[in-house]
């Protein structure tokens, strides 16, 4: 289908679920695309994604206890865990120091929707005081996710829930693969109101495989699909950039303080190809382009990897770049 622009000045054919006004950055002009399972519209100024689902289930405020039930086999929760484990050695490596030199008021920490809780576990391990929270866990752990909870697991009640103390209070906010499942994330942002940094990971919109499925979404929705995790019971509603995120964040009175190149996905990819068609063939068909992907990453990410610290708090012990 033809690209259309949407702007402030003109109605757009869209409907009113498409805002001409960028919720991320303020930007006046969005350009639409439309498919048959997602829609979506890419801010002109900040080149952020939002993505509307065509199918019934497109909120992540559905139940995500289905989630497990539906994605957690073993083979994926071994390799998301895994991946998720280097990760987190990757950001403490770098910025364990800063969370532990007092710049936090040596107030605790917690993962906001922290999945398997690789974060959790292994800042854990590293001696800092941090939650996990979540709506709920996986019914089959592997032992390695189950080692960090010891009461250290906050129930949320329901998606999105921000009302526990022990949310309210933290200093540190870690928002890993969260932010880009809800649809208004400034408000997400604003109500953690004793929080003055925050930790986030999202997909990058400028990312390579971001960037070749939207380059084939006129000929194939496929992969864009499955990037946006079309008929997921939590499905990515934003695919962010860096700039973005930086103005999202901005808006809410936080500074960018440092940042990392990820690898997203690697040799595992066959693990973590949910519902392949390829079915067993993926493990070993997938894992090249996976790997691939790896190398890639260490110049190009598919993943945002931010730090941001309240802008009106001083600032002493951060001298890591972003």
């Amino acid at each position: 289908m033809a690209e259309q622009r949407v702007d402030s000045n003109k109605a757009s054919n869209a409907g009113n679920r498409f805002r001409p006004i960028c919720s991320i950055c303020n930007g006046s002009e969005r350009r639409f695309k439309a498919g048959r399972r997602v829609d979506r519209a890419t801010c002109s100024k900040c080149r952020t994604t939002e993505i509307f689902h065509n199918e019934s289930q497109s909120d992540a405020a559905a139940d995500s206890s289905q989630y497990w039930e539906k994605n957690g086999t073993d083979a994926f929760n071994t390799a998301l865990f895994a991946r998720r484990v280097t990760q987190a050695n990757q950001f403490l490596d770098k910025f364990k120091d800063q969370l532990d030199l007092g710049s936090l008021d040596a107030k605790y920490m917690v993962d906001y929707g922290c999945g398997l809780g690789a974060m959790v576990a292994a800042a854990q391990q590293t001696g800092l005081l941090i939650f996990g929270s979540d709506v709920s866990l996986p019914v089959e752990e592997t032992a390695e996710s189950q080692s960090w909870r010891n009461g250290r697991f906050i129930q949320l009640d329901h998606p999105w829930q921000q009302t526990d103390d022990r949310i309210q209070n933290a200093k540190c906010v870690f928002l890993l693969d969260v932010l880009e499942h809800h649809r208004t994330p400034s408000e997400l942002i604003d109500g953690f109101k004793g929080a003055d940094c925050f930790v986030i990971k999202v997909p990058n919109a400028r990312g390579p495989l971001s960037v070749l499925a939207s380059r084939m979404f006129n000929l194939s929705e496929s992969l864009y699909g499955r990037l946006a995790l079309v008929g997921d019971v939590a499905p990515h509603l934003w695919f962010f950039t860096s700039n973005g995120l930086d103005q999202l964040m901005a808006r809410s009175g936080f500074s960018p303080v440092g940042g990392l190149k990820l690898v997203e996905v690697g040799a595992e990819a066959g693990a973590r190809a949910r519902s392949s068609v390829l079915g067993g063939l993926a493990f070993k068909t997938l894992s090249v382009p996976g790997a691939t992907l790896a190398l890639l990453a260490l110049i190009w990410s598919d993943a945002v990897f931010r730090v941001y610290w309240r802008s009106s708090v001083p600032l002493a012990t951060w001298d890591v770049g972003v």
